[in-house]
């Protein structure tokens, strides 16, 4: 008799163990699934996003930038705000950034993007136009508004700050 019990008390504590093992691993896997829904939230601007044929000019000093604009939301709200005079300086040795009199909306835009030389962005956070002149780094917060087709040599040599006429070409 004694025999059967200890049989019956390990049975139970295999049968315990084998069933919390059971529940550790779904925990797990609740908890991985979790951690990659909210990770799949955060919508990062990976490809370029389509050309218009919505192009601009940046006139600095006298010398002509031409710039297209890309197909979002963004890019649209900027083009309707078309012509405006900005004051743009030079941030960390790595693009130009100018204020625009009102921030862009940025609804239905990608969370953050990793710009490339000659991306003009718009940074959410602080409501600025930039333009790169040189490599970055993933960024959270900026939205690629366009590219600089021609003119990328005037801009980068560049030094202190600068103010520049934005039109449209029509």
């Amino acid at each position: 008799m004694r025999k059967v019990i200890v049989f019956l008390a390990m049975l139970l504590i295999v049968t315990i163990l084998t069933a919390c093992a059971g529940q550790s691993s779904t925990a797990k896997e609740a908890v991985n699934s979790n951690v990659k829904e909210e990770t799949s939230v955060v919508k990062t601007q990976q490809a370029t996003p389509n050309v218009t044929n919505r192009k601009l000019t940046m006139t600095v000093e006298g010398q002509e930038i031409s710039i297209v604009l890309y197909d979002t939301p963004t890019a649209n709200a900027l083009y309707e705000t078309l012509p405006m005079k900005l004051s743009f300086s030079d941030y960390n040795g790595t693009e130009k950034i100018a204020y625009p009199p009102e921030k862009l909306p940025t609804k239905g835009e990608p969370d953050a993007t990793d710009p490339d030389v000659g991306d003009l962005c718009y940074f959410a956070p602080w409501g600025n136009l930039c333009i790169f002149y040189k490599d970055f780094g993933h960024s959270p917060g900026l939205i690629k508004l366009g590219r600089v087709e021609s003119g990328m040599e005037i801009l980068s040599g560049l030094k202190g700050d600068f103010t520049a006429t934005i039109e449209k070409v029509e």
